[in-house]
């Protein structure tokens, strides 16, 4: 059973919105790729989904990342079509730079 969400004080929820980037790639987790986008958006469907950021990659993955979220998507539609347009935006962002 999981545990219970506590309620967040409106001026923390306001402080912290979006704050923490994901990075499970990285140390100390090293994750693999369909591991970390598996988790990346459970956790952007679960209750503290407005203090998740960004999901940080390096650029020279981004093609291991499309791939794993493709077969993420067809894995459970509904919550990865929404993380689907996040990302696309995310990387649309970065191209524009």
């Amino acid at each position: 059973m999981p545990a219970p969400v506590r309620t967040v004080a409106a001026s923390l929820r306001v402080l912290l919105d979006g704050m923490i980037d994901y990075a499970g790639l990285f140390p100390p987790a090293s994750l693999d790729m369909m591991t970390c986008v598996t988790k990346y958006s459970r956790y952007l469907n679960g209750p503290w989904r407005w203090a998740l950021g960004r999901f940080v990659l390096p650029v020279a993955r981004l093609d291991e990342f499309l791939n794993a979220q493709e077969n993420a998507a067809a894995s459970s539609p509904p919550a990865s079509l929404r993380t689907l347009r996040r990302w696309k935006s995310s990387i649309g962002r970065l191209h524009a730079r």
